[in-house]
């Protein structure tokens, strides 16, 4: 059904941190757990499709021992209990590609059938968040703005999700100014033997 919708795959090569990440259904309490690592959570992305209290989380780990340093990002299911990977049907559907850019900055880029959008996991204030570019209602786009909140849209037809609209946010320009726009989205070409 509509979980289809959110498939993703981590296209990065898995270095040391990431095979040291937990791989399965776990605990919020235990993303802590990681050895020399602090977990972040860095943002809930809310849908408006799916089941209901399960969001996409974004979360980063950084060493213990270095403040300014991101070393992991994934994007994932949580509910109010525990993560959990997207499912091969998922995966099947969309694609992540997840990008180190510096030791604090983590491009990301959700790439689907129709359409592509990009953000970004950065430090600010010492702690991860996500920025992107963001086109307001308007259209007036608003550069490297930082998500508070977000939500994924689903397109429908005949009011049945069959893909992704728009990535919406709330964010906080570098002037402090709030905005709320959608991330800035790029279409992709047609993938060939795909149904």
């Amino acid at each position: 059904m509509a979980h289809f919708l959110l498939a993703m795959v981590a296209t990065v090569t898995l270095g040391s941190v990431e095979l040291e990440l937990p791989q399965g259904i776990t605990p919020i309490a235990d993303l802590d757990a990681v050895d020399r690592m602090r977990h972040a959570e860095v943002l809930q992305v809310e849908r408006d499709f799916g089941q209901p209290n399960v969001n996409v989380a974004v979360d980063a780990w950084m060493p213990a021992d270095d403040a300014k340093r991101i070393d992991a990002v994934r994007l994932w299911w949580s509910d109010e209990v525990d993560r959990y990977p997207f499912s091969d049907d998922v995966r099947r559907h969309l694609t992540i590609d997840y990008r180190r850019m510096k030791p604090s900055w983590w491009r990301i880029r959700v790439i689907g059938r129709h359409q592509s959008f990009a953000f970004d996991v950065a430090l600010h204030d010492g702690r991860p968040a996500v920025f992107a570019d963001v086109t307001l209602p308007s259209g007036r786009l608003v550069q490297h703005c930082r998500a508070d909140s977000a939500q994924l849209h689903a397109r429908r037809i005949l009011g049945i999700p069959v893909g992704l609209r728009s990535m919406d946010v709330t964010c906080t320009a570098r002037d402090g100014t709030v905005h709320h726009g959608s991330v800035r989205a790029s279409p992709t070409a047609k993938r060939r033997g795909r149904r």
